[in-house]
């Protein structure tokens, strides 16, 4: 089971750090799996259905899908 922590969310979908916290706040992103030292952590197959169901990875190769490539809060 791979953990991923904010930035590593960011890396895996192809954004910044900063838009991984504002889908937190804004966009229905999924409660942590675990949290360790006050740091929130996300199985990898929690992010990545999430990420397919809202648009932002499609399900055939895995990247991230966004507009032109750009940060999408």
């Amino acid at each position: 089971m791979e953990l991923l922590g904010v930035a590593e969310i960011a890396a895996l979908l192809g954004v910044k750090a900063q838009t991984v916290s504002v889908w937190r706040i804004r966009a229905g992103f999924p409660p942590p799996d675990l949290t360790v030292a006050s740091a929130a952590l996300w199985r990898q197959a929690t992010v990545e259905r999430w990420a397919r169901e809202t648009g932002r990875m499609r399900s055939d190769d895995g990247r991230g899908n966004h507009a032109g490539g750009a940060d999408v809060a």
